[in-house]
């Protein structure tokens, strides 16, 4: 659970970093601190796989991180529409907080638990 709050408050800071500070994430340090972010999204979601009730969640934050530190390589070896680089950060910052809150907050009840 733990590691889903911290996936939330770093998925919720890429969100503030596209909307409300494109400075930061259009300049030039932004591709290695995307990188360092895409990374801690991935530790955060193989950590919290193993202790989530269903690893969906898990699975499709670590793809997403994996997608943040693809298209911040990407980034660094050609020149990048600054658009694209601020829809892929929000996105992915939005899904990350979302499944991240969600899987935090999801705990199914016993009889549910027992069907399955």
């Amino acid at each position: 659970m733990l590691s889903n709050i911290a996936s939330t408050i770093l998925g919720l800071l890429l969100v503030y970093a596209s909307v409300l500070d494109q400075r930061f994430v259009l300049s030039p340090a932004w591709t290695w601190l995307g990188s360092v972010a895409g990374i801690v999204i991935v530790v955060l979601a193989l950590w919290s796989r193993g202790l989530d009730y269903h690893p969906w969640h898990a699975n499709t934050a670590l793809a997403l991180g994996v997608s943040l530190v693809g298209s911040t390589l990407i980034e660094r070896a050609i020149v990048t529409p600054s658009a694209a680089v601020t829809w892929i950060v929000f996105w992915v910052g939005l899904l990350v907080a979302f499944f991240a809150l969600w899987a935090a907050l999801y705990h199914p009840s016993a009889e549910a638990m027992a069907e399955e």
